[in-house]
């Protein structure tokens, strides 16, 4: 509708060109190609040309390409050239027909599919030969023919194959003649000392000999002597017998040194002579006395004796005769012993082994410590002559310059050996166990009342844990420190256990008596406790004093514990009532001071 309101019409008139394609189908063997619009195709597929028509519409060309293939088929065999090969459309190849000239042959036949396309079938012929070795022979009878392996001793035409690599026939052809030859054997004895003529030549040894001669047909006649020559046999004899013996010589009898001969015939009839030197050998003796000590065993030869007695025993001397041993045997008793080593101090010279014994009298004695007491400077007495009748026996204990260095305080084990002259001295032996104590010098007595033991610096580097006193054998209460602190009863024996840090173990000093010691320089106490000793049931006692002053009770590890006052003459002092050791310290008016050791116990 146009703007008035009136219809407006349009018209379009259109006409329709057509397009053409144009199909082509074609079919080519795949060793052919085809030429289609001006292009070359030889590969399968659809191939479009495309053109316009006059109205500008596409028109199409199309080829549809079918590729047929063709067929080769090849196979390769290998023939010999005296076989012949019938191939597919029964085409026979041979050698003989001209139709392998080479070694290498190719044959081919062609057929078409049913696309109308060659199929090849193709045929690869390897020619191989076979061989033919033909040889003549002629050898002797006694010669055998050795043909490939097989031994051959006849006339004859022998045959042998092989093949090839490629499998065919290699024939070996042997015409063999075989000519005879002769063998003449003799066979003979001689004796050792006879000889034997055979044609022409002198043998006189046993053996295989040969002589041959040449036939006509060019082989041996051969002439073989066996010979056998038995020995002449010679008999050199050096033999000996013992002067009660009889020795039979071929049937006589000789009981005389000397030389003698006889002779005999062998099996062969051959001679046989013998000579012998004849020796006579002694039979020998000899005479023995012994003791054998009651308990003890004696080895006489085979016999192990333990009574007295004769005996007699039979070995064989060097003449290899009889030797007789004879043996008188008296029983006799044994040395017994008693012995102890007793304990000494490490500055003593010697160990004292008193001893006591029964028997026969020792006439030297052995002395043998064990490893430890070796490592300590103890060396074996071998053997020591006793020399004095007290009955003890000295070993000497080994000293060092300085007088620190000494065998360590211990238990030593040692063995004594009492030896008689005679008996075993496994009998008296006896295994005995000492101690060495602690030398005398690592005590010092000072003044009268204080003995005093030496520190590590000088007592040998011992460090000791524990201290016990002891007065004449008898332990001293309270008495537990290093030193004694006491009136010292003169001439009497003190000494002090010892308890090593090192390892735990006890031992000894040696005794001390204290001697009276008078120091003038030094003056007596003014005051004093009396008694020094007391109980814990009743632990008082009295100050008896000079002069006036002051006292303070101290405890053993410095304690102090009660102080008072004392006057001159008897003043009473009251310890506490337990167990221990205690120092009471005096000072005078003048201001002197003294110190005085308290047990309670």
């Amino acid at each position: 509708t146009d703007i008035f309101g009136c219809d407006s019409l349009w018209e379009l008139k259109i006409k329709v060109h057509p397009t053409y394609l144009f199909d082509t189908i074609a079919n080519v063997c795949s060793n052919k190609k085809i030429e289609y619009r001006g292009k070359v195709y030889y590969q399968e597929g659809v191939y479009d040309d495309t053109l316009k028509t006059q109205y500008g519409c596409d028109s199409i060309y199309r080829l549809i390409l079918n590729v047929d293939p063709i067929y080769t088929m090849e196979n390769t065999i290998t023939l010999c050239d005296n076989e012949s090969y019938v191939w597919n459309n029964g085409q026979i190849i041979n050698e003989h027909k001209g139709d392998l000239k080479e070694k290498y042959t190719t044959f081919y036949q062609h057929y078409y599919t049913d696309m109308g396309c060659d199929s090849i079938l193709k045929l690869n012929v390897i020619l191989c030969h076979t061989y033919l070795f033909e040889d003549t022979i002629v050898t002797c009878s006694n010669e055998p023919y050795n043909f490939r392996g097989r031994i051959l001793t006849e006339s004859g035409i022998y045959y042998d194959s092989l093949q090839t690599q490629c499998g065919c026939d290699s024939i070996y052809k042997l015409y063999l003649t075989v000519n005879p030859a002769y063998l003449f054997v003799t066979s003979d004895t001689i004796c050792g000392t006879e000889t034997y003529e055979w044609r022409g030549e002198i043998y006189d040894s046993t053996g295989i000999y040969f002589d041959s001669l040449v036939t006509s047909l060019n082989c041996d006649s051969v002439y073989q002597l066996n010979l056998t020559v038995h020995p002449h046999y010679f008999f050199l004899i050096e033999d000996s017998i013992c002067n009660n013996e009889v020795y039979n010589f071929n049937g006589r009898t000789i009981v005389e040194p000397g030389f003698y001969t006889d002779s005999m015939l062998s099996i062969h009839g051959c001679d046989s002579v013998y000579h012998l030197y004849l020796k006579v050998n002694p039979v020998t003796e000899e005479i023995y006395y012994d003791t054998l000590c009651n308990g003890d065993t004696y080895y006489f030869g085979k016999y192990q004796l333990v009574e007295g007695g004769y005996y007699i025993d039979t070995t064989i001397n060097e003449y290899g005769c009889y030797h007789f041993n004879h043996l008188y045997l008296t029983l006799i008793d044994p040395t017994k012993f008693d012995a102890t080593i007793l304990d000494a101090c490490a500055d003593d010279d010697f160990l004292l082994i008193p001893y006591t014994y029964s028997g026969r009298k020792p006439l030297a004695y052995s002395v043998k410590f064990d490893d430890f007491g070796h490592k300590q400077g103890f060396i074996d007495v071998e053997y020591e002559p006793i020399i004095d009748e007290d009955s003890i026996l000295t070993v000497p204990i080994p000293h060092h310059e300085d007088r620190r260095i000494y065998p360590r305080p211990e238990y030593y084990d040692a063995t004594i050996f009492l030896h008689n002259g005679i008996c075993s001295d496994s009998l008296i032996i006896k295994e005995e166990e000492f101690m060495i104590k602690y030398p005398s010098w690592i005590t010092e007595q000072h003044w009268n009342d204080v003995i005093s033991l030496l520190n590590e610096r000088y007592n040998g580097g011992y460090v000791f844990s524990h201290y016990q006193w002891y007065h004449n054998g008898v332990p001293i209460v309270g008495e537990d420190s290093s030193y004694i602190y006491q009136p010292l009863v003169m001439g009497d024996e003190y000494y002090a256990a010892l308890t090593r840090v090192d390892d735990g173990k006890t031992f000894y000093t040696c005794p001390i008596y204290p001697s009276l010691v008078i120091d003038w320089n030094i003056p007596r106490p003014y005051a004093e406790v009396i008694p020094t000793v007391i109980s814990v049931n009743n632990p008082s006692s009295q100050i008896v004093s000079l002069v006036s002053g002051t006292y303070t009770i101290y405890s053993y590890q410095g304690i102090q514990i009660s102080k008072g006052v004392f006057n001159e003459g008897k003043t009473p002092i009251l310890f506490p009532n337990i167990s221990g050791m205690y120092f009471v310290c005096f000072i005078s008016e003048e201001n002197k001071e003294v110190v005085q050791k308290v047990i309670v116990y």
